[in-house]
């Protein structure tokens, strides 16, 4: 009877420890290339991400799911596993070969999905994208994205401020540092400066993160300024924002 009692007992702290388990990763690669190539240079895939175990796990691994799997030929909802899409790239490849077979330039598809940051009840994943499929030059992006874990629910740049009203405030000192850092003064046009900034207004997007200097937004190839100036970081630093920050939202672990 005894060793029966103690025995649940493991069972049950057993149990109890998995459910309890903290959040972890582990790495993964993911690589295909085409097998009816004959060069040296073939069409391919590389894929290279995270996986989740412990708490939260199941619900951050189908965040990483729906970016390494997602379609690249269209935006299909249907989620595929990372041998799947990297096959229908392929398959994609050969189709456009088959009707244009001049076109021999070889395709490849990058994609890579990282722990960025971690604070004390919030994730930051960095997802980069980089892919060729003929033309004058590839394409790329990078995404960052914030995640509270209890409860799940991805995070805006409103959520990080004491008030999220001050987002204008946020956006005016922005400005302040991107024109400082282009040279430009305080009423110098920036779309005649060569930015995209519809009707001259200075704008910020979702897609930030947190470094050890200061609040970065991350502006991607042709987002608010031509291919040829490449993606731009606009670093904020921590003593120009420290009021409007709820420094609870960044606690470490």
């Amino acid at each position: 009877m005894v060793r029966k009692i103690l025995f649940s007992l493991i069972c049950f702290f057993s149990i109890y420890s998995c459910k309890q388990q903290k959040l972890s990763y582990v790495t993964k690669h993911f690589e295909l290339k085409d097998t009816q190539c004959k060069s040296k240079n073939c069409t391919s895939v590389n894929f290279q991400y995270v996986y989740f175990e412990g708490e939260n796990a199941d619900t951050l691994n189908k965040v990483v799911d729906e970016y390494i799997g997602a379609s690249f030929v269209d935006d299909s909802l249907v989620k595929q596993t990372p041998e799947q899409a990297a096959q229908a790239f392929i398959e994609m490849y050969r189709e456009v070969q088959k009707e244009f077979p001049d076109a021999d330039m070889p395709w490849y598809l990058k994609r890579k999905l990282m722990v960025d940051t971690q604070f004390n009840n919030i994730i930051t994943l960095e997802y980069s994208e980089s892919s060729y499929t003929g033309g004058a030059h590839g394409s790329y992006f990078t995404q960052y994205n914030s995640y509270q874990l209890k409860p799940f629910k991805i995070l805006w740049i409103g959520d990080f401020l004491l008030n999220p009203k001050d987002t204008s405030i946020l956006i005016k000192i922005a400005e302040s540092v991107f024109r400082e850092d282009q040279k430009l003064g305080a009423y110098d046009n920036l779309e005649e400066a060569g930015f995209f900034f519809e009707n001259g207004i200075f704008r910020l997007n979702d897609n930030f993160h947190f470094t050890s200097t200061g609040l970065e937004f991350h502006f991607n190839i042709y987002e608010i300024q031509p291919y040829a100036m490449g993606e731009y970081k606009l670093l904020i630093p921590y003593n120009k924002i420290d009021n409007l920050l709820n420094k609870s939202m960044l606690q470490p672990l």
